[in-house]
């Protein structure tokens, strides 16, 4: 009887691999809708411990969020594409400023090497600099064929926040369900892992975060500094 379960089980999660593997394209939304659901739920029931319903909550919750988040985003595009323009503007100066450093490292070190090695050096040094401009164009080829996918970025902002906001929701009632589903044998031990996974992630969470601002904090002055 245990084998046939575990044969079961076994089954079912090959199933479930291969529909997500299946599915992989059109999961995104939900995915990021399923994760911003299980981030936000505890700020959710810090809303309904003040006496808000769990509706309000969830809607001022998901509200502030995506509206931050929209905000964010509307400021920091115009910077990147800004920034991106300069890179390429700039890049014939650059290339310029390297080669001329070589030469100088060149004309530095001619009187220990021979006409041969230099003349080997230098080829190297040219073939450094045409790996560099390879380097760049290629990074702005792929950024320019990533926004090319703009149905993927419409889809994912606008069936994002609807997942998250029914998940949201009804998080309570799911977590409830699920319980139901665990065998009476496990159970105990099945929720003493889910909350220590629990607290796992939402210490990374707050930890990543933390990272995320010192080191944003840390570049914003040096190079407004710097200039």
């Amino acid at each position: 009887m245990t084998q046939d379960k575990s044969i079961f089980w076994l089954f079912g999660l090959a199933l479930f691999i291969g529909v997500l593997y299946i599915l992989r394209d059109v999961l995104l939304p939900f995915v990021a809708g399923m994760a911003i659901a299980y981030f936000l739920d505890p700020i959710c029931d810090w809303l309904e411990e003040r006496g808000c319903s769990r509706a309000i909550a969830t809607t001022i919750v998901t509200a502030i969020f995506f509206i931050g988040l929209v905000l964010t985003i509307g400021f920091i595009a115009p910077l990147i594409a800004n920034s991106i323009s300069q890179l390429v503007d700039k890049t014939p100066d650059y290339m310029a400023a390297i080669n001329i450093k070589f030469q100088y490292i060149i004309t530095y070190i001619q009187p220990y090497f021979n006409d041969n090695d230099l003349s080997e050096a230098t080829k190297k040094a040219a073939s450094f600099s045409g790996n560099i401009i390879a380097w760049i164009i290629n990074a702005i080829g792929g950024l320019i064929g990533g926004i090319g996918a703009v149905a993927n970025i419409v889809s994912l902002l606008l069936i994002t926040p609807i997942v998250a906001f029914y998940l949201l929701r009804d998080w309570d009632l799911i977590t409830k369900k699920i319980d139901g589903w665990l065998p009476l044998d496990h159970a105990d031990v099945i929720r003493q892992q889910l909350l220590l996974l629990d607290q796992t992630l939402s210490g990374f969470a707050r930890g990543q975060s933390m990272v995320c601002f010192i080191l944003g904090a840390f570049y914003a002055v040096g190079l407004l500094i710097v200039g």
